[in-house]
């Protein structure tokens, strides 16, 4: 289990690491200077989502549907169920990974050969999912000012070359284009599923603040993109990322030996962390759908499987895009309604099982 500080601090900073980077350019390539707005239609989806998910939470907690839970862990739908939550945190995994292997591998090592690169940071990743959530927990908690102060930083190295004319007016923004361009970056924004499972190994959080350090990274995000759109105009479509670009106006010209990287290499600490946790989740449901297999050698296929996506799937942006914001911007919102489904289902079945045993104690007591 981790506590609710670890708890927050990993919610807060899984959630601003998913979108911190290259999400921001693509938005801005699709609604234009509004990119900053396409945040708060989905904060909203994602509040209701964590009411939800803290129902969901405790239900699972109560004694009742606890003691009838095992009944339908192994069953084929069970097992469909398991499955379906591995694939979906594989990908979000990835999502982190390729996150980090844009910036290593296209801004810092852009001569180095990036199937070798790559292996290692794999194994970082790995190993700390192997290590376990509580482990991962004790990292964020440890690197959680390190993570932290450099993003702020980077805002600030930022903020006195904004045009805040790029954003305005507001009153011209295109809302139609907005909510027609959500589905796009789905995959980006399940943030109330992934507190789910966090959730799930956390007893003392609480649903009110739980909400409050998640909107308030939803507006840090928004501030940032509104900076990324201020600097960098109609070129913000085409920049490397958010964090790569930000401060660097500030280096006054200097790009090679900025120092400026120093604070970005350590803002990127929480997508590694990020992407174990994610790592953990997607692992663990699959050792319940292939429960007869060594767990070590379910670890050791997913490595494998991801460095096929990393260096074989994923060859270049465009591959990338056309993936995230094509078939898994349809997939993601179908797995996650299809999993809570089934999880208010489950809540139901043991609540109506729990009921019937019931009664049919008090009618054995009556004969």
């Amino acid at each position: 289990m981790v506590s609710s500080r670890q708890f927050y601090i990993i919610f807060a900073i899984s959630t601003i690491s998913m979108k911190m980077q290259k999400l921001p350019c693509l938005i801005a390539a699709s609604v234009g200077k509004d990119a900053w707005l396409i945040y708060f239609p989905y904060a909203l989806i994602n509040v209701i989502g964590l009411v939800l998910a803290f129902f969901i939470i405790k239900q699972f907690r109560s004694k009742n549907v606890k003691t009838y839970q095992n009944k339908t862990k192994n069953n084929i739908f069970g097992l469909i169920l398991n499955l379906l939550i591995a694939f979906y945190f594989f990908m979000q995994a990835l999502l982190f990974y390729e996150h980090i292997q844009a910036l290593f591998a296209n801004t810092l090592f852009d001569n180095l050969s990036w199937a070798f690169f790559g292996t290692l940071l794999l194994f970082c990743v790995f190993f700390l999912s192997h290590s376990g959530l509580k482990n991962i927990a004790r990292n964020f908690d440890l690197f959680v000012w390190l993570i932290i102060l450099p993003l702020f930083l980077i805002a600030a190295l930022g903020i006195g070359f904004v045009d805040f004319s790029a954003i305005l007016p507001l009153e011209t923004a295109n809302f139609n284009k907005i909510l027609a361009n959500l589905r796009l970056f789905d995959c980006w924004f399940g943030d109330f599923f992934f507190a789910l499972f966090l959730g799930m190994h956390c007893k003392d959080a609480k649903l009110s603040k739980t909400i409050l350090v998640y909107l308030g990274g939803i507006v840090f995000l928004s501030f940032m993109t509104i900076e990324l759109v201020g600097i960098c105009g109609t070129y913000a479509a085409i920049e490397p990322g958010l964090i790569s670009v930000l401060s660097e106006p500030s280096m006054l010209g200097l790009n090679l030996g900025r120092l400026d990287w120093f604070l970005i290499l350590f803002a990127e600490i929480g997508a590694i962390f990020s992407c174990s946790v994610c790592l953990f989740f997607s692992t663990s449901s699959a050792k319940q759908v292939f429960d007869k297999i060594n767990p070590n050698l379910i670890e050791f296929f997913t490595a494998i499987i991801f460095y096929y996506f990393d260096v074989f799937f994923f060859v270049d942006v465009n591959a990338k895009k056309n993936f995230f914001c094509g078939v898994m911007g349809y997939l993601s919102p179908v797995i996650v309604i299809f999993v809570l489904v089934c999880f208010l289902i489950e809540i139901w079945f043991c609540k109506i099982y729990h009921k019937n045993n019931q009664k049919l104690l008090k009618n054995g007591a009556k004969t």
